[in-house]
C-alpha cells in the first residue's frame, strides 16, 4: 500500500512539471494573424509593424532561420508568470521554425511588467546568436532603446544586428568575443601600448650606450704632468654689496593651513529580464 501511495505522489509531481507545457500551451491565442512581428500590444503603427514585417521576413527567408518578434501586454492574461515559459509555449502552439531543426531567434516582450525574453532554438540559430552575441544585442542594442521606451528603434537595431551575426556565421566566423571587432581593436590598443612601451625602454638604454663622456669630479686630467705651479698673484676688486634691513617697532604674524580632497533540438539558450 505505501509503494502505491508513493507511485501515485511521482505521477502527480511528474505531471506538475508536463502540465504547463502541454496543456496550456494550447491556450495561446494572440488574436491576430501569424506574421513575423505579431504586435499584440500596439506599441507600432502600422507603417513601423510593415517595414519591420518586411526586414524581418527577409531575414527568415534569406537565412535558414526565422526571426520574430512578439509583444503582449501582459503575460498573466494567459495563465503564465514566468515568461520564459510563455515564450516556449508561443514557440510550440504557432509552429515557429525552420527546417527539421526548427531554427528560430524569437523576441518576446510583455509591457505591463516590462519583462523580456530573447530565446534561440536549433543548432544554426545556435551557432549564430552565441551567449556572447546575446548578451552584446541585449545590452548594446535592443535594451538602452526599450528602455526609452523606442520600440521601433529598438526592433529595428534587433533585426539590423541579427543580419550582421547571420553574415559574420556565413563566413565561418560567428559573432563571438574573440569575433567581435570591438574586442579586436581594445586587442591592437593593447598591443601597441606595449610594443611602444617596449621600444622606447629599448631607446632609452641604447642612447645610455651611445653616452661615453662622464662629468669628472676632480681636475686631476687637466694637471700637466709636471704639476701645477703659480707665479702671480693679485687681489682685484670687482663690485661690492650693500644689504639694507628695515626695523619695524611693531611685529605681526599670520597663518595658514591646507586641505587635500579625494573622490529546437537540444534545447534552447537564450535570457530574460526587465527593461
Amino acid at each position: 500500500m505505501r509503494i502505491k501511495i508513493t507511485l501515485l505522489l511521482l505521477i502527480i509531481l511528474v505531471l506538475s512539471f508536463i502540465l504547463p507545457f502541454t496543456t496550456v500551451a494550447s491556450e495561446i491565442n494572440l488574436g491576430v494573424e501569424e506574421s513575423y512581428v505579431m504586435d499584440t500590444a500596439g506599441l507600432l503603427t502600422l507603417e513601423q509593424q510593415r517595414i519591420l514585417e518586411s526586414r524581418a521576413r527577409e531575414l527568415s527567408t534569406t537565412y535558414p532561420c526565422e526571426v520574430r518578434i512578439v509583444t503582449l501586454n501582459n503575460i498573466r492574461d494567459f495563465d503564465y508568470s514566468v515568461i520564459e515559459y510563455f515564450a516556449y509555449n508561443m514557440y510550440l502552439e504557432y509552429d515557429f521554425g525552420y527546417g527539421k531543426d526548427k531554427d528560430c531567434v524569437l523576441f518576446v516582450l510583455s509591457t505591463t511588467n516590462r519583462e523580456y525574453d530573447f530565446r534561440v532554438w536549433g543548432d544554426y540559430a545556435k551557432n549564430v546568436f552565441t551567449l556572447y552575441g546575446i548578451d552584446d544585442i541585449l545590452d548594446n542594442h535592443i535594451l538602452k532603446e526599450l528602455g526609452n521606451n523606442d520600440y521601433y528603434v529598438g526592433f529595428a537595431s534587433y533585426l539590423d544586428r541579427s543580419e550582421i551575426y547571420f553574415r559574420m556565421a556565413e563566413r565561418g566566423k560567428p559573432f563571438d568575443r574573440m569575433t567581435d571587432p570591438a574586442t579586436k581593436r581594445t586587442i591592437l590598443i593593447v598591443t601597441a601600448f606595449f610594443a611602444l612601451t617596449i621600444a622606447q625602454f629599448l631607446c632609452g638604454r641604447w642612447k645610455k650606450q651611445m653616452i661615453t663622456t662622464k662629468t669628472a669630479k676632480t681636475a686631476g686630467n687637466y694637471i700637466p704632468a709636471g704639476g701645477f705651479r703659480l707665479i702671480g698673484q693679485s687681489d682685484v676688486f670687482t663690485y661690492r654689496t650693500i644689504t639694507s634691513v628695515r626695523i619695524d617697532s611693531d611685529s605681526s604674524s599670520s597663518g595658514g593651513g591646507s586641505s587635500s580632497s579625494s573622490g529546437g533540438s537540444g534545447g534552447s539558450s537564450g535570457r530574460s529580464g526587465n527593461y
